[in-house]
């Protein structure tokens, strides 16, 4: 031994594990959801377009009810029909799609959703150029006009994604995908000399 050697030890290791956690939850291809509030299709691209086509529904029905007398026998009542059968059918689609109720539905039901977006803006078309001719007149009218074509806009974004979801082949809006959650094991040692 030396002067400087008192005999302890001159390196000193010291360990740290860390727990390993590992959450797995999978969904099987084809298996449907249970019925409940679906919360990612209401912050998807999907259901967000399906809120602005109720509203913008709305805001057509309430703009043609608003207009003068005279509104209404030239094109008035169509759009009013146009607009609160529009935001009628587009809460219920959206209803069966938030509580996962679409995705029972038999296989054709994407390709019946797209044809049904095609068509409403179609409509949307229709009844913004009526409201249009009329809009110099009413300005209710115009502002009718306006929102029509603002719909027909979101209606035939939405059937582009309707297609393209379709022709995906997929039957889900939402990915309903594994979610894992892993740690690793860390080991450290420090030495001292």
């Amino acid at each position: 031994m030396t002067e400087f050697d008192s005999g302890m030890p001159t390196t000193y290791e010291t360990q740290y594990e860390s727990k390993t956690t590992t959450t797995t939850t999978t969904t099987e291809e084809g298996q449907r959801p249970a019925i409940s509030f679906n919360k990612a299709y209401v912050m998807s691209i999907y259901g967000i377009l399906k809120i602005a086509e109720a509203l913008l529904g709305l805001i057509v029905f309430i703009c043609a009810a608003v207009g003068d007398i005279y509104w209404g026998s030239r094109g008035g009542y169509w759009a009013e029909f146009v607009g609160m059968s529009t935001f009628v059918t587009v809460t219920i689609i959206f209803i069966l799609y938030a509580i996962n109720l679409a995705y029972r539905l038999w296989g054709w039901w994407l390709l019946v959703h797209f044809i049904y977006c095609v068509y409403n803006a179609a409509v949307f078309l229709i009844t913004g150029i009526v409201a249009a001719t009329r809009g110099i007149i009413d300005p209710s009218a115009g502002a009718c006009a306006f929102f029509s074509f603002v719909a027909m806009a979101v209606f035939g974004v939405d059937a582009f994604f309707q297609m393209r979801h379709w022709r995906s082949g997929s039957d889900t809006y939402v990915s309903r995908v594994s979610e894992t959650q892993t740690t690793t094991e860390t080991t450290a040692t420090e030495a001292q000399y």
